[in-house]
């Protein structure tokens, strides 16, 4: 059985002998969904995320972004990945303006994830 490496240098060969001919690439694997618990807690007015990866580690970059859930604007975000049973912070400075509400939201880069929020807090 050919791997889809074989089967793309086949398919280059042979396009660039005028044959034009192309093999189907298997689909890549996309790895784990995220198993992750969010838990909240208010220290003052800051909002504290707390993110524990209770799946196996990522095989690659998630994005980790906390939006206002009102305008749905992005308050702050970062990458990075986690190891099986790693626990991570994520402390969001309180509003001057009063009462805010905001969510964290995990996006996989190995898989598309449905837009919800993992975890919404909202500290006066």
């Amino acid at each position: 059985m050919k791997t889809p490496a074989t089967n793309l240098f086949a398919a280059l060969i042979l396009t660039l002998s005028g044959l034009g001919i192309a093999f189907p690439l298997a689909a890549q694997e996309q790895g784990p969904t995220l198993k992750i618990n969010v838990s909240v807690k208010c220290e003052d007015r800051d909002a504290v995320f707390e993110v524990l990866n209770e799946g196996p580690p990522w095989p690659g970059m998630a994005k980790i972004s906390v939006y206002r859930t009102d305008t749905r604007t992005l308050v702050s975000s970062r990458e990075m990945r986690m190891t099986a049973g790693q626990k991570m912070a994520y402390k969001v400075k309180g509003s001057t303006e009063g009462k805010v509400e905001v969510g964290l939201w995990v996006e996989p880069r190995w898989y598309k994830r449905a837009f919800v929020f993992d975890a919404v807090a909202s500290c006066d």
